[in-house]
């Protein structure tokens, strides 16, 4: 995961050598960053591009060794425009089990005990808020992707608004645990969605902002909630089932969806929570004979 940012970002990092209170020691770290750009590997393209992102984090070491540690990271984008993929998911899966993968190296190759010796439970939270956001989302058929982020090249389905906040639990308490469940809260207010088609789609001189000048919005959302619950394996087994559940609640919604809207809201479906989650090259997809 590559950032970066301009000069005059700053971090802070403040640490205690003794108990703060009977809950343990704490640690807090405060960063702003101006012109921030998040880039994954897997894509080699932007995820996230903000004017400015603030960081506040704290976390607890409690007295006793093997308690819970809890750890709060709370980040403010402010505006921002957010590139997702479903593949993103599993880069963040692996960086955080990247990070805990020392309490489960193998006991033979351990120096000073056993994996349990080493294991603590944490429970990270994660509170993240979006203001003047847009949020990106492939909606392209079959998950087809040649050049990521390109809007000549792609169908996007555009969610903006004024604000978003999102709460996201992960929570590492097993020792050895077969799965790990991370539950999610997302909610926005005055919520608005367009698609935005690719330079020679036959709809762009229709739908699209750049031929019209009028971006028109499919969807409009007074107030919107999203709970969702996402459990997954560390391991393959063909008897695993990772499971994604979602609760959606909308106030005072109101649509407007031709029959081009309405296949794009499928392929959304299928990009997103369906069969094809993970994106393909059309040369790839044209190698598998799919």
């Amino acid at each position: 995961m590559d950032l970066r940012f301009d000069a005059g970002s700053f971090v802070e990092y403040d640490m205690t050598y003794y108990p703060i209170d009977s809950s343990g020691t704490a640690t807090t770290i405060r960063a702003d960053m101006t012109r921030i750009t998040i880039t994954p590997s897997l894509t080699k393209r932007p995820l996230v591009v903000s004017d400015l992102m603030e960081v506040r984090c704290l976390l607890r070491w409690p007295l006793a060794w093997n308690a819970l540690y809890r750890w709060t990271y709370t980040i403010n984008f402010s505006p921002v425009k957010v590139y997702f993929l479903y593949d993103h998911i599993t880069v963040f899966t692996d960086i955080v089990a990247d990070w805990m993968s020392y309490a489960y190296i193998p006991d033979q190759k351990r120096v000073g005990g056993s994996g349990l010796s080493f294991f603590y439970p944490m429970e990270y939270t994660y509170e993240i808020g979006f203001t003047e956001f847009e949020l990106v989302l492939n909606v392209n058929d079959h998950n087809l992707i040649d050049h990521v982020n390109d809007s000549k090249l792609n169908t996007h389905m555009i969610i903006s608004g004024p604000e978003l906040n999102a709460t996201i639990v992960t929570p590492y308490r097993n020792f050895n645990a077969r799965n790990s469940d991370i539950s999610y809260r997302v909610s926005t207010q005055n919520l608005r969605a367009h698609i935005s088609f690719p330079e020679r789609h036959p709809m762009n001189d229709l739908l699209d902002a750049s031929k019209t000048g009028k971006i028109n919005h499919f969807l409009l959302v007074n107030k919107l909630f999203l709970d969702g619950a996402y459990r997954y394996h560390y391991k393959y087994n063909r008897s695993y089932r990772d499971s994604h559940t979602l609760a959606l609640k909308a106030d005072g919604l109101e649509g407007n969806f031709s029959g081009q809207v309405l296949f794009y809201i499928l392929c959304l479906k299928d990009n997103y929570f369906s069969s094809n989650t993970s994106f393909i090259t059309s040369q790839a997809f044209k190698d598998a004979g799919m």
